[in-house]
């Protein structure tokens, strides 16, 4: 599994709204700024995570977004899952009718079980788990995740 450059640049959008979640709307413009971003792909993936139901807009002079709930309650599993075509490693754990060795390829499981523990992972850590995480990172002088410094590994 490859998280595209959608699912990530997405999740640090979504980190900008949960450090200012308290604050009230930020404009899409403030978000692009704040994580170096275009402002066309920022607008693709804010609809996108709008659709999802993870964000709310309002329009007008004064409008902007926020989180659709605290950032204690999304994960990254719900950030990923829209933003993403699969979280699947191989086609073959996507859909079992793709491989003729379903059910009889032992490999298949092992897939499937890495699927599972990353799921478990994305599905366990929150948006505030990776604030507290930035929190400790800006202490040792880092600047990743909601700066927009970070490297576009």
């Amino acid at each position: 599994m490859r998280i595209s450059t959608k699912g990530r640049y997405g999740t640090r959008a979504m980190l900008t709204l949960a450090a200012n979640y308290d604050e009230g709307l930020m404009a899409a413009e403030q978000i692009a700024r704040a994580q170096k971003l275009s402002l066309k792909y920022l607008e693709s993936l804010l609809s996108s995570l709008k659709a999802a139901g993870l964000i709310v807009s309002k329009l007008g002079t004064r409008g902007g977004y926020t989180l659709s709930r605290s950032p204690t309650e999304i994960s990254l599993f719900d950030i990923l899952i829209p933003l993403e075509e699969t979280l699947d490693i191989v086609r073959c754990t996507e859909d079992g009718d793709d491989c003729d060795r379903n059910g009889i390829c032992s490999t298949q499981q092992v897939w499937k079980e890495i699927r599972d523990a990353v799921e478990d992972m994305l599905r366990k850590t929150t948006l505030a788990d990776l604030l507290e995480k930035q929190k400790i990172l800006d202490q040792i002088g880092g600047s990743v995740g909601t700066t927009g410094s970070e490297s576009s590994r």
